[in-house]
């Protein structure tokens, strides 16, 4: 909200200006002019709840929604001038100009939303996919430091670089095989022979990046 503070005392100091201009400039107030008038303020309010959605992109239009709000202004204020300039013009020409103009502006921030909430979703579902292999790369490298047998130590590394390039992407099919990855990184510490039980989990993230690749 702050970021826009200047911005909204514009939006004050245009809705000022243009009333003045409506009103000091004697022409006839005609049913188009009152029509015109109200869209024009309701267009100025508008920008508030532009700004307060980001300068996310319209999938409608392709465009930046800041920019699409500016257009809409823009043109709504293009529009009062001519009915105000001419306010013989029949107020049905005034209601059909104003409201397609705020139609597509309205269309244009609803796509935005849209958009919007479906990237979140695809956001949030691949980073549950990828959560696996980043804390399982966390968990080897982790037994890596405080390791301190040379050779255990080594292999433990070379463990977590090919975690490293696994894939990333998970499945509900790898599951059972994924949770026997973990269990077997989580009881490392107590294994007898830490070297048979590194080949054992190298055996395993070999298994899944396979399965994951006939899973695509």
């Amino acid at each position: 909200m702050m970021k826009y503070k200047n911005g909204y005392i514009g939006l004050v100091v245009l809705a000022i200006l243009i009333s003045v201009i409506a009103f000091a400039v004697p022409t006839e107030k005609t049913a188009s002019f009152w029509i015109a008038y109200i869209f024009t303020l309701v267009a100025i309010l508008g920008q508030i709840y532009v700004w307060k959605q980001g300068n996310r992109k319209s999938k409608f239009l392709g465009l930046p929604t800041l920019y699409v709000g500016s257009i809409y202004l823009a043109a709504q204020l293009i529009v009062f001038a001519i009915f105000k300039a001419i306010p013989t013009l029949p107020a049905w020409s005034a209601v059909v100009i104003c409201c397609v103009i705020l139609g597509i502006a309205i269309i244009s921030i609803l796509s935005v939303q849209s958009a919007q909430t479906e990237i979140e979703r695809v956001e949030n579902k691949v980073n549950a996919k990828v959560s696996y292999i980043r804390n399982m790369q966390t968990e080897v490298e982790m037994l890596a430091e405080i390791e301190t047998n040379p050779e255990v130590k080594e292999k433990l590394k070379e463990l977590a670089e090919k975690i490293r390039f696994s894939d990333p992407m998970s499945n509900e099919k790898l599951q059972a095989l994924e949770n026997n990855i973990a269990e077997e990184i989580k009881e490392f510490g107590r294994s007898e022979d830490k070297i048979k039980s590194i080949e054992k989990i190298e055996t395993l993230v070999t298994q899944r990046n396979k399965m994951c690749k006939n899973l695509k």
